[in-house]
């Protein structure tokens, strides 16, 4: 019994470096590539551009997107079509990058927002109210999220204009305009029901 000990010491450690090791978003000021695909439909272009944005508000410096693959660590938006329509799913790999990944037309879209509100804290409280913490040394622990929305059916109509569309899809609803998913079909037909 008493040869085992420093072999589960040993293995608590790694373990636990494992599960504290960080990854930073911006090493030395120089933000990790935001990568994305080619074919991004428009809920997955307001996808990184919602990621860009707020990244580059948390940390202070430009994170920039590109469609070219850069070796080393980097922040990889991917749609994937073996995942349902509003499945999404955040990941770290060995390398240093972060995966987030989800379905078409809203996964991809609503997994960038988990990322942005449960990892990095940011929060939106109404259409004009919202909180994004200042983080110059931006950097999160190993991910391994996966989620998608309890009810197939989520929406509201009572906040108007732009402002109250982004602010519904940043709150996961479902809503009409293409730029967060566009309508859900519903009972057969894409009519909103009551």
């Amino acid at each position: 019994m008493t040869r085992r000990i420093p072999i589960l010491v040993g293995l608590v450690q790694v373990l636990c470096g494992f599960c504290a090791a960080e990854i930073p978003l911006a090493p030395q000021g120089k933000p990790l590539p935001i990568v994305v695909q080619k074919n991004r439909i428009p809920a997955e272009k307001t996808a990184e551009q919602e990621l860009r944005t707020y990244l580059t508000r948390m940390a202070g410096v430009s994170f920039l997107s590109t469609e070219e693959a850069p070796s080393g660590p980097a922040i990889r938006l991917v749609s994937d079509t073996s995942m349902g329509e509003e499945e999404w799913s955040v990941k770290t790999t060995d390398d240093g990058s972060i995966v987030i990944s989800g379905g078409r037309p809203r996964g991809l879209l609503y997994g960038t927002y988990h990322f942005l509100e449960d990892v990095l804290g940011v929060r939106w409280l109404s259409p004009v109210v919202e909180h994004v913490p200042q983080r110059p040394t931006l950097a999160v622990g190993r991910l391994d999220l996966h989620g998608k929305p309890a009810m197939p059916y989520r929406a509201i109509c009572l906040v108007p204009g732009e402002g109250g569309a982004r602010f519904l899809a940043r709150n996961r609803m479902i809503v009409d305009s293409v730029k967060y998913g566009g309508r859900r079909r519903t009972f057969g037909g894409t009519l909103d029901c009551h």
